[in-house]
């Protein structure tokens, strides 16, 4: 099965990649030899997730003066100190060599400080309102009881809603003037991204996971569009520490779902699992409603081919692969679910694929994650009224999709 290296598909190609890596990672100028004078454009870097220093010095000692901000230093590895005062060194070291190319040093001493401090911590270790992080954060799914067919019911009796005949009370659920995804029961969460404005960090992330299938098109799929191989394993297989475009053959990723920009297609009622990357907002603005910027790209973690083998049906699969993605410095991200019908296939049967399905899921029917331990609160509610399979044990039900942040690289 062919894999399309992410770097290739995200908003920007790879060339526009390559621009950020040398406007973000080289020298932002020159200085002149011929009595001019160049100037790095400062930039700022944290000493952590919000506290900013920066360095600047006057260069000396050539025929005309050159003026250097220094980037700022890292958390724990500052040029010759900690913390911001890294960059404030680094500009320093650049005024004993006058215009002949001090301020450049400078800024790249800086740079260099900035970006070897880096960690998952220092980009995502800001709480949300629920005090989650996105380093380790969770989609969860609920079942407040069954109805009958392998379904969780996602949205409780008598809330309010437009009602109809087979999800009473699910919101927007035939309102086809909405998109797809935006019908049924919505849950958003979001999440401040750390690190500098104006720069680029591509991140790794770790997904794994239970959930039904959904079909999307007009974006890419990185593991192609053929019929996914294991797909109806029962044997849980962990994310590899590598990107999955990266790695041999189709079979080092279980089940890899991840699908890139496009839409969810407008079939049937299985579940979107979205995650949105957003810029920072403009200078003066509101932003959005998490005081969001522009949208970047977004990805949908639970795709699956449209292909001659029906995957949108009452199963659930183990979902479990590694992929890169680009965030901005200061930018926001969101978790988004949409359950169109308010009904979710329940993580049911781990001894067989209940199809045709069973009518009633045990506590204890399911698939388990291992060494996943699920959280007792999850957006200010407590597990057990969310789930009523058996609160924060596992097999969880209906979904749960796990996503962890093993790497980050400035750009």
């Amino acid at each position: 099965m062919r894999r399309t290296s992410l770097l290739t598909s995200v908003a920007f190609p790879l060339a526009g990649a390559l621009a950020l890596l040398a406007a973000h990672c080289g020298s932002t100028t020159t200085g002149s030899y011929n009595g001019g004078s160049g100037t790095n454009a400062a930039t700022t870097g944290g000493a952590d997730t919000s506290g900013v220093n920066s360095g600047s010095t006057t260069g000396s000692g050539g025929p005309t003066s050159g003026s250097t901000a220094g980037n700022s230093g890292a958390a724990t590895t500052g040029s010759s100190t900690s913390g911001g005062n890294g960059g404030m060194d680094a500009a320093a070291t650049g005024s004993t060599t006058g215009s002949n190319g001090g301020g450049m040093d400078a800024s790249t001493g800086g740079m260099e400080a900035a970006t070897t401090a880096v960690t998952p911590q220092s980009l995502f270790g800001k709480t949300n309102m629920w005090g989650d992080h996105f380093d380790d954060s969770f989609f969860l799914f609920p079942c407040y009881g069954n109805s009958g067919n392998q379904d969780c019911l996602t949205w409780l009796p008598g809330a309010s809603g437009v009602e109809n005949a087979a999800s009473p009370g699910c919101p927007h659920m035939n309102d086809m003037t909405l998109p797809y995804e935006l019908r049924g029961r919505q849950s958003h969460e979001y999440f401040q991204v750390g690190g500098e404005v104006g720069k680029h960090y591509l991140v790794t992330i770790k997904v794994e996971g239970v959930s039904e299938a959904k079909y999307y098109m007009g974006g890419m799929r990185p593991a192609g569009e053929g019929v996914v191989q294991n797909a109806v394993t029962l044997t849980w297989q962990a994310a590899p520490e590598q990107p999955c475009s990266d790695m041999p053959n189709a079979n080092d990723c279980l089940n890899d779902t991840f699908y890139i920009g496009g839409a969810p297609v407008d079939f049937e009622f299985y579940n979107v699992y979205k995650l949105v990357v957003y810029n920072p907002p403009a200078a003066g603005s509101m932003g959005g409603d998490a005081g969001q910027g522009s949208e970047l790209q977004h990805y949908y973690l639970n795709s699956f081919p449209k292909v001659n083998v029906q995957y949108e049906t009452h199963l659930t699969y183990f979902i479990s692969y590694t992929h890169q993605i680009v965030v901005p410095g200061g930018g926001v991200l969101e978790y988004h679910s949409g359950d169109t019908n308010c009904r979710a296939i329940d993580n049911c049967a781990a001894t067989s694929f209940a199809n045709p399905p069973v009518m009633d899921c045990p506590n204890s029917g399911g698939r388990s994650i291992t060494g996943l331990q699920i959280p007792s609160m999850y957006q200010g509610n407590p597990i057990a009224s969310f789930n009523t399979h058996g609160g924060s044990n596992q097999p969880f039900h209906s979904h749960v999709i796990h996503v962890r942040v093993s790497a980050v690289q400035a750009m």
